[in-house]
């Protein structure tokens, strides 16, 4: 694994945010690397090496203490690496791939997580064992997204033929097929009670779709362009687009509460409910700190050493 450089000579794109559980600190992905800033001044307080060249996705574990990092070089190859934060190490490589691996999730409580990988497999593994429980050979071109429902029963994904899928994240059974998309589907999640998912896509569109009948509910939200992003919080939506906007939707209601204005593209988002706070990552390699309650800025910095 190349190391990564004493600074940075030039803007690194921030492809993915993390607050810790606490809403203190960001772990941010860096080149080759993980950066720990403080949340309240923006100041770096430790460097993680040792992980892909781009990290896509930073996911904790339920313990608190560890992270799913997916990421990898483009047009080389992927994987997921476990990292114990704290001790600022890598533990384990948990899933390779051919390809820069698009995402990663972790099962609500538990330690399997999920893994959205370049040859369209869905590979499901325990991050205590290492061991593979099970693949899900679920598109013919890359998987980009996967979603947990809150109870770990279901398992949305989505992919670049212009689909999103749910399954039985315990049989692999293929419970819904949402084909509503014109183009690369790029973020997936499910609603609190799992009988629903939402999906956005390049075509610009945010779907609310019933999983059983594979079919839309209501109209879609447009969302400006590319849909880069999809994560919940609750019963938020946050969409990171490619008009310059991060808009943050109520999902009951599938409307947008209010937009998030950006000089250059979003590539990320976080939130935090415990310090009530979103953290946003654009392509100029700035992260931003906003308010959720009322969408101010609340503070910005470069994310680079």
């Amino acid at each position: 694994m190349q190391p990564s450089p004493p600074s940075y000579p030039a803007a690194v794109p921030v492809t993915a945010v993390a607050f810790t559980p606490d809403g203190s600190r960001l772990l941010v992905g860096g080149y080759h690397e993980l950066l720990v800033f403080d949340v309240a001044d923006g100041k770096l307080l430790r460097r993680i090496p040792n992980v892909g060249q781009r990290v896509t996705a930073i996911r904790w574990l339920a313990d608190g203490k560890r992270v799913a990092v997916a990421g990898g070089e483009p047009g080389r190859d992927g994987d997921v690496r476990l990292v114990d934060v704290e001790a600022g190490v890598v533990k384990a490589v948990l899933a390779r791939s051919l390809d820069v691996v698009q995402d990663v999730a972790v099962r609500p409580g538990g330690s399997l997580l999920a893994a959205a990988t370049s040859d369209g497999v869905i590979r499901i593994v325990d991050a205590d064992s290492g061991v593979e429980q099970r693949s899900i050979p679920a598109y013919g071109d890359w998987a980009t997204a996967v979603a947990w429902s809150d109870d770990g029963k279901r398992l949305a994904s989505a992919g670049r033929d212009k689909s999103a899928k749910v399954y039985d994240s315990e049989s692999g059974e293929l419970l819904g097929n949402f084909t509503g998309h014109n183009a690369a589907v790029r973020g997936v999640a499910m609603s609190a009670d799992g009988k629903q998912a939402f999906s956005t896509a390049a075509d610009g569109r945010l779907f609310r779709w019933d999983v059983e009948a594979a079919k839309p509910v209501g109209a879609a939200v447009p969302v400006g362009g590319d849909g880069l992003r999809l994560v919940r919080d609750g019963g938020l939506l946050v969409v990171a687009g490619a008009d310059r906007n991060v808009r943050i939707i109520d999902a009951a209601k599938f409307s947008v509460v209010r937009s998030l204005a950006h000089p250059d593209w979003p590539l990320s988002a976080a939130v935090s409910g415990s310090s009530g706070r979103i953290a946003t990552g654009s392509i100029d390699g700035i992260v931003r700190i906003w308010n959720l309650a009322d969408g101010t800025l609340v503070r910005e910095w470069p994310a680079r050493p």
